[in-house]
Formats: structure tokens, C-alpha cells, sequence
């Protein structure tokens, strides 16, 4: 049988997660709450969305379904591809170019040292991740989404 490896860094001990916690803490808010009509949180509430959905007359006998199966998104993100739609998101929902109290450019810089610092040792070499974020990272699920 054809064996599948992927690469993962874990991020529980990792330098910059108390700023992968913090970009988590300030950025999925919003994101679920400019989600929150196009996202299932359950199977309950998908059962829920159907219903409305059908309610409004947009359940038909030609409604197809897609689901995706993404495999190891989170090691697949493109670095600058996630960050320029990071400063994108930012700058479309802040507020005079801020979100909370930071600055869109020191969310991307932050975001940045986040994505940059994955880093581990194996065999007396140093290796970095240069493709994605690291499992566990608080704000690798928000970037990935």
C-alpha cells in the first residue's frame, strides 16, 4: 500500500506563539463574523441554513452539492500569496487603516515573523518551513480560512 507523509511543525512551544495566539484573538472575530452566513458551525446548523434555503426557494431539483477534501492545507499555503490576502481581508474590514488598536502593516508584519519562524532541528540541521504555517498555530486555522 502507497504510504502518504506529510511534513508538520508543531507550534506548541514554537517563539511566536504568543503572536500567532494574539493574531488569532483579534482577527477570527471578524472573520466569523463576515463568515457567519456562508459557514456551518454544526451539523445542526447546516440542517438550519437547508431549511432557509429551501424556505427561499433555492433548494431545487438541480441544487448540486460540492464538498472539498483539502489535503495538507495547512503546509500549502503560498507565503506571499496568504499575506498579500491577509493585507487585503485587514484593509477591506478595518477602520481607519487600523484593526482594534494595531495598524493593518503591523498585523502583516506580525503575520509575517509568525509564518517565518518555523523552524526545527533534526540531525544537527536546521530546517525552516518556507511553504505554509505550522500545525497547532492559532493563526494558521484563521490565515488557511
Amino acid at each position: 500500500p502507497e504510504i502518504s507523509v506529510r511534513p508538520i511543525i508543531a507550534s506548541i512551544n514554537a517563539p511566536a506563539r504568543l503572536i500567532s495566539s494574539f493574531l488569532d484573538q483579534i482577527l477570527t472575530p471578524i472573520y466569523n463574523y463576515v463568515t457567519k452566513n456562508i459557514t456551518f458551525i454544526n451539523s445542526t446548523d447546516l440542517i438550519r441554513k437547508l431549511k432557509e434555503y429551501d424556505q427561499n426557494g433555492y433548494l431545487t431539483s438541480t441544487t448540486l452539492f460540492v464538498i472539498f477534501d483539502v489535503t495538507d492545507l495547512y503546509t500549502m499555503i503560498p507565503r506571499d500569496g496568504a499575506i498579500a490576502a491577509l493585507r487585503r481581508f485587514c484593509q477591506k474590514y478595518s477602520t481607519n487603516g487600523k484593526i482594534g488598536n494595531l495598524k493593518v502593516e503591523t498585523i502583516i508584519k506580525l503575520a509575517s515573523v509568525v509564518l517565518d519562524t518555523n523552524s526545527f532541528a533534526y540531525n544537527d540541521k536546521y530546517y525552516r518551513q518556507i511553504k505554509g504555517g505550522a500545525m497547532g498555530s492559532p493563526f494558521t486555522m484563521v490565515l488557511a480560512n
